[in-house]
């Protein structure tokens, strides 16, 4: 029988010690692993969550802008390109004229201001009264105020931060035009909303520096007129573009030539006209040339008799 003595004991408990807490250095660090992949995961959904509802909420407010401005039917929209300067062109110099930029401004009608409303002081309406007259062109150029509802016209520009958020300083009109919209230039903390994949040309790209959700107020500091917010709660951006154009995309059925008489019958019947490209008797791109034939004979000139379904 082998005996064991008490130093080779303890090599083993010592040996068989330092096993056992490699282990358990694994199993931590394996632990640990997991709970970081965990908690990135978790960062990583919560970041998702609030940028949706950051979405959804910058597009819930461009709703109620456009409610606010476009709701009554006598309000007018046009884009900012009907005063665009001539003599000043954005494509060399990037936020030249403002007003190259795709936005889109909102005015009040004239609401009978371009109709004759005098009243005598004892209150009897002229006999001139409701007549056209001409109005004060120059309101459409100014600004609405509701304390006097007749001195300007003009509501804004229908893009965040140009509707007066978080004390946001509105530009004043000219002799010529409305107040300048607000710069779309791609600029330092700027985000594309019209971006290069959809408007290669720079003057038709939409850069916003988001508002925060807190107080809406700019999210960076640049010139002494813009103000810094807080992104505490996310930001926000939004752009309301007019004159929108739907793509009209015709796409041809792959359709295989009929091959027999009772299939070529059952096609031109499924038209309001015979369908020569239907029957495989003309070729696709010839279709159109054949889409009326007024007589038996210049079907002969277009298709011979000895073509197949014929």
């Amino acid at each position: 029988m082998v005996q064991h003595t008490a130093s080779q004991r303890r090599g083993f408990a010592l040996a068989l010690a330092l096993v056992v807490m490699a282990l358990l250095v694994l199993v931590a660090l394996s632990l640990a692993a997991f709970l970081r992949v965990e908690s990135m995961g978790a960062s990583a959904r919560q970041a998702g969550v609030a940028a949706r509802l950051n979405a959804l909420a910058a597009a819930r407010l461009a709703q109620s802008a456009v409610q606010q401005a476009l709701g009554p039917d006598t309000r007018i929209s046009a884009p900012a390109s009907i005063y665009d300067d001539a003599a000043v062109s954005s494509a060399t110099t990037p936020g030249g004229d403002l007003f190259e930029y795709p936005l889109l401004g909102v005015w009040r009608s004239w609401e009978g201001l371009d109709h004759d409303a005098r009243v005598s002081p004892s209150g009897v309406r002229s006999r001139y009264s409701g007549r056209p007259h001409r109005p004060d062109y120059d309101a459409k150029l100014r600004r609405y105020d509701p304390a006097s509802p007749a001195s300007g016209r003009f509501l804004g520009w229908l893009v965040s931060t140009g509707w007066g958020y978080g004390g946001l300083p509105l530009t004043d009109a000219t002799s010529t035009r409305p107040p300048a919209p607000p710069s779309v230039v791609s600029q330092s903390g700027a985000l594309p909303l019209v971006g290069v994949a959809t408007a290669p040309a720079a003057m038709r790209q939409v850069h916003l520096v988001p508002l925060s959700l807190a107080d809406g107020k700019l999210t960076f500091s640049g010139t002494s007129s813009q103000l810094t917010g807080d992104l505490a709660q996310g930001g926000f951006a939004w752009w309301v573009g007019g004159e929108n154009q739907k793509a009209l995309a015709t796409f041809a059925p792959a359709v295989a030539a009929a091959t027999t008489a009772r299939e070529r019958s059952s096609r031109v019947g499924a038209f309001g006209r015979p369908d020569l490209e239907a029957v495989g008797l003309v070729a696709p791109d010839a279709a159109h040339e054949l889409a009326s034939v007024p007589s038996r004979r210049l079907l002969d000139r277009y298709v011979p008799a000895s073509a197949p379904g014929r």
